[in-house]
């Protein structure tokens, strides 16, 4: 018996609506630009019965690509980190005994964007910790390479973890053995307040009180979501 128009519809709305959600899955997704969140970073090669370097680092970060401006609490080492792009100057605050020291330096550079890979391949969906996320992977060349593993929640793209991890193995199946692991928490969708981008209270009297880096050379990127976010 021949369909009728009704049903040819709803079978024909049933398909789009099932392709829509297969193309969504497996489009790249688009790296948001404003939020905070807590990550935790794991070296799981690192001897865990010494005290250096740590094989556990905790950060709070804030960010806004949008209006040029960064921040991040290192929780393990209680120092701060700011950049701010809008105004062409970057600071270190580090805590030793009590003691506050604020360093300040240019910045020359602009704000880079978040780099999504474009050698990422979707593998498939999965449940991590209650939430669905969408795994991507970014393979390496050979045993020794390094394989990147993505976890992106699904549908909001609130990132939630990137594992690199040493090729051991590819034939017969293919093996890894990780290396480290950004895991990320709290992630909120939002644009920071501007206040969270000023000297912390306990740097006493201000930016005049800041030491001036030889030659404004800057200090180091922080990657918190393997080299995809840096600032």
């Amino acid at each position: 018996m021949p369909c009728s128009r009704e049903t040819s519809t709803i079978v024909g709305f049933v398909f789009f609506f099932f392709l829509n959600t297969c193309i969504a899955a497996t489009s790249p997704p688009k790296l948001p630009t404003q939020f905070s969140a807590k990550i935790n970073i794991t070296a799981h090669n690192v001897d865990r019965e010494k005290d250096y370097p740590p094989w556990l680092k905790k950060l709070e970060v804030w960010y806004d690509f949008d209006s040029g401006r960064f921040r991040a609490e290192f929780k393990h080492t209680s120092r701060t980190a700011i950049r701010r792009y809008d105004k062409s100057k970057e600071f270190l605050v580090s805590r030793v005994d009590g003691a506050v020291h604020c360093q300040v330096s240019k910045l020359k550079d602009q704000m880079p964007e978040p780099e999504w890979p474009q050698d990422a391949v979707f593998e498939e969906s999965e449940v991590m910790e209650g939430r669905v996320c969408n795994r991507w992977r970014v393979e390496g060349s050979g045993v020794g390479g390094v394989d990147v593993v993505i976890h992106i929640e699904e549908p909001s793209g609130a990132l939630v973890r990137v594992q690199a991890e040493t090729i051991e193995q590819i034939e017969p199946v293919r093996l890894t053995r990780p290396d480290i692991t950004y895991d990320v928490y709290k992630f909120r969708f939002h644009s920071p307040s501007a206040s969270k981008f000023n000297l912390p209270k306990d740097v006493k009297g201000g930016e005049v009180t800041c030491e001036r880096q030889p030659n404004d050379i800057g200090f180091p990127y922080i990657h918190f979501f393997h080299y995809y976010y840096r600032a």
